[in-house]
C-alpha cells in the first residue's frame, strides 16, 4: 500500500514540475497514469489533487472545456459529505474560473473567482488573493473589437 501511494504521490509531483518547465503534455501524461492509480486503488483525496493537476495541465495546454471538466470532477469529489477537502474546493473553484477565462467567459469566470477568494480568504488558503487579481482582471478585460463593424 505504502508503494502505491508513493507512485501516486511521484505521478503528481512530476506532473507538477513538468508544468514548472512548461511542458504541459508530459504533465498531462503523468498527471492520468496517476489518477488511474488513484482510482484503481480508492485513494480518494490523491485523486482529486490529481484532477486538478490534470486541470492545470488542461490551462497550459490551452484546453478550457477539458479544464472545466476536471476541475468541476474535483470540486463534485470534494464536496462530498464524506470527503470534505476543503482546499480540492477552493482550488477547484479557481481552476474553474481559468477555464471560463479561456473560454471568453467573463462573467462567469468572474464569478468563479470571486467565490474561489472567498472560500480561500475563509480557509487561509495563500492562493486568496491571486484569486481576487483574477476577479479584478475579468473587470479590466476589454471586449475584443470586430474591425469589420468599424
Amino acid at each position: 500500500t505504502d508503494h502505491v501511494e508513493g507512485v501516486i504521490h511521484e505521478k503528481d509531483l512530476a506532473a507538477a514540475i513538468h508544468l514548472h518547465e512548461d511542458h504541459p503534455d508530459l504533465a498531462h501524461a503523468e498527471a492520468s497514469e496517476g489518477f488511474q492509480l488513484a482510482e484503481e486503488h480508492k485513494y480518494g483525496v490523491d485523486a482529486i489533487d490529481l484532477l486538478l493537476t490534470l486541470a492545470r495541465a488542461a490551462v497550459a495546454r490551452q484546453a478550457p472545456t477539458e479544464a472545466f471538466r476536471h476541475a468541476k470532477l474535483a470540486l463534485e469529489r470534494s464536496t462530498q459529505p464524506e470527503c470534505g477537502y476543503v482546499w480540492g474546493k477552493a482550488d477547484a473553484l479557481h481552476l474553474m474560473g481559468l477555464a471560463h477565462r479561456d473560454s471568453g467567459e467573463r462573467d462567469h469566470a468572474r464569478a468563479r473567482f470571486q467565490q474561489a477568494a472567498e472560500f480561500r480568504a475563509g480557509i487561509e488558503h495563500p492562493g486568496a488573493n491571486e484569486s481576487r487579481e483574477k476577479a479584478a482582471d475579468c473587470d479590466a478585460f476589454e471586449e475584443p473589437v470586430d474591425s469589420f463593424d468599424v
